[in-house]
């Protein structure tokens, strides 16, 4: 498929009218995952989502408006002492992005060079199979 027919395709839906990620024809190949991804069904955490959409719009305003109204609460209070929970969280967060960069770096560079449009490729076409 070109760069045309996924402009104009449109996506599969079940009999639920959820969209039938098993279907999706722009899934290229497997990537090469972690050893915890091999087993890991994505297809129940997808209808959840479409399913309960509101829910989790929900949850993320409620978390947006805690962080600015505790900020709020907390302008004239004495400052906590947080500087090793602070270390630990940072250095929690340093090993994450590690891991995300090693999971996502060789497919990225992969389309990089080998495809003859590469930006596109890397936002419009996903390389990951985990539907199967």
């Amino acid at each position: 498929m070109n760069r045309t027919d996924f402009q104009t395709y449109k996506l599969p839906y079940t009999e639920e009218g959820l969209v039938d990620y098993k279907r999706w024809p722009y899934l290229k190949k497997e990537s090469q995952g972690f050893w915890f991804e091999e087993e890991f069904d994505a297809e129940p955490f997808f209808i959840f989502c479409q399913q309960n959409w509101p829910l989790i719009t929900g949850i993320t305003f409620a978390y947006v408006a805690a962080v600015f109204g505790l900020q709020h609460y907390m302008k004239g209070k004495k400052a906590l002492e947080l500087k090793w929970s602070l270390i630990n969280w940072n250095l929690l967060i340093g090993i994450f992005s590690i891991c995300g960069f090693m999971r996502v770096a060789p497919e990225l560079f992969e389309i990089w060079t080998k495809e003859d449009d590469p930006f596109y490729y890397s936002m419009c076409i996903p390389l990951v199979n985990s539907f199967d």
